[in-house]
């Protein structure tokens, strides 16, 4: 039925739009909406609305802006003229329409084979979730980290707090410095799992429940307010894992916690758009971003992915044996600054390359994940990195559903994030997101584990988070 009548819709629109105008390589492009909408209806419903854990929630979201509300803005305007001065040709566009039909397909087929299986774990209760680490160890990490960013300034230039801006200087050839951002970047989660794993032992009863949900509130702004740069997406992230802690923590306060995370996560959003001068303001911010010009540059539809096409036939022998193995390990956090030195070509060059011809070099446009993997391993192959990101993100709903953990969860959510995001980013950026985000917050938590004074039993009632959380 839902199909029907989206199909119907669907047509419906066509009737307005001029398609005898529509420039040749997007006429592949009225396909695309019909896809999603297969795919939505029949591939990825049942996950959405059965287990909705924050990857499947995202992943139709983020499909869906990119396959319908480009696709149909596209439509409207019968073209796409891009930001490189030699368009694609159409045949290129053509093809891209074909590798993003045969990425949605196929990803989503995993997806929904991947879900049924995640349907069937055995669910721990939300209400169990507790901080099992040891709070000390998390208090030393912020507090060391804090005496280095005092004794070493220049590490501080790269900080954002709210509305106190700091861009991050990407040319930053100082490892030490860089280690010392990302370490106060990660330091706001110990804050936050600090204060929720002290009320939690200390164990509030009902009638103290708003002085501890203020408490776990405060520190939950700092994780959103404090980041390196002026990352918008970073904001997103970490606004959507404390929201679903705090949904968890505190079910009675879901409403007000998702309308001042909301709130407060908004307003930072617009203020960083407005800071990095994308839009003069608030007003502008709507119009910005449905704006084709803009949305296909976050969203890498069609066009970007006839770049990529046209990139591998261009300048493909370039590619060698070190472009596959060294473009993915360049990304991770401290791997990666001994790599930057060797010479070599990797597939976002050859992108920035093509994207350049006809205009000054550019290299402020994303590669998008099917691109990628079509540069790489051919069309056959090309959603090679979508399965994984897929199957990754999967992994971490899994965590997210299974673990008692407050710690596995946080983390969880904010890798979904990412992930839910493959399509409209590249392998590389998501291994560069997710090795930043989580290699110094696993190593932190691992040693609290490791050196926690109380062991966490079901029999132990000092270490019941109900007395917390219990409603």
């Amino acid at each position: 039925m839902l199909f029907s009548l989206g199909l119907f819709g669907y047509l419906t629109f066509l009737l307005s739009c001029d398609i005898d105008g529509l420039a040749q390589g997007y006429r592949i492009t009225i396909v695309l909406p019909v896809v999603f909408l297969f795919c939505f209806c029949f591939l990825l419903w049942d996950p959405l609305f059965r287990i909705k854990t924050p990857y499947l929630v995202l992943f139709p979201v983020i499909a869906c802006i990119r396959y319908v509300f480009l696709s149909l803005s596209i439509l409207t305007k019968s073209t796409y003229l891009g930001l490189s001065g030699v368009p694609p040709t159409p045949d290129s566009l053509t093809f891209a329409g074909v590798l993003l039909a045969w990425e949605l397909v196929i990803t989503s087929l995993v997806i929904n084979r991947g879900a049924a299986r995640l349907g069937t774990v055995q669910l721990v209760g939300r209400n169990e979730l507790r901080v099992t680490g040891e709070p000390v160890i998390y208090v030393t990490f912020v507090l060391f980290v804090s005496a280095l960013l005092i004794m070493f300034p220049q590490a501080r230039k790269g900080l954002s707090f709210f509305t106190s801006f700091s861009l991050f200087e990407s040319g930053e050839t100082s490892l030490l410095t860089l280690f010392l951002r990302q370490c106060f970047a990660n330091a706001k989660y110990f804050l936050f799992f600090t204060a929720v794993a002290l009320l939690q032992r200390k164990g509030h009863r009902k009638h103290n429940r708003p002085v501890s949900y203020l408490i776990v509130s405060l520190c939950a702004l700092i994780v959103i307010g404090l980041r390196i740069g002026t990352n918008r997406k970073q904001i997103l992230a970490d606004g959507l894992a404390v929201f679903l802690s705090l949904m968890h923590l505190f079910p009675e306060y879901r409403r007000r916690s998702l309308l001042g995370i909301g709130v407060v996560g908004a307003s930072l959003f617009a203020a960083t758009t407005i800071y990095r001068g994308m839009a003069p303001s608030s007003s502008g911010i709507v119009k910005l971003f449905t704006n084709l010009l803009t949305s296909q540059a976050y969203f890498l539809g069609q066009y970007n992915v006839a770049i990529a096409v046209e990139a591998k036939e261009l300048f493909g022998y370039l590619l060698d044996y070190r472009s596959y193995i060294l473009t993915y390990l360049r990304p991770i956090i401290g791997i990666g600054s001994f790599i930057k030195n060797i010479p070599f070509n990797m597939t976002t060059d050859l992108f920035h390359m093509r994207m350049s011809l006809g205009i000054l070099p550019r290299h402020d446009q994303i590669l998008p994940m099917i691109g990628e993997g079509y540069m790489l391993f051919g069309a056959l192959l090309s959603p090679f990195f979508s399965i994984i990101t897929a199957k990754l993100g999967l992994l971490s709903d899994r965590l997210y559903l299974t673990t008692t953990r407050l710690e596995v969860a946080f983390l969880s959510a904010v890798s979904s994030f990412y992930l839910a995001q493959g399509m409209i980013l590249n392998f590389a950026i998501i291994l560069n997101n997710l090795s930043f985000k989580l290699s110094i917050s696993l190593a932190v938590i691992a040693l609290a584990h490791l050196f926690r004074r109380t062991p966490l039993t079901p029999r132990d009632p000092r270490n019941n988070p109900s007395r917390l959380i219990r409603a």
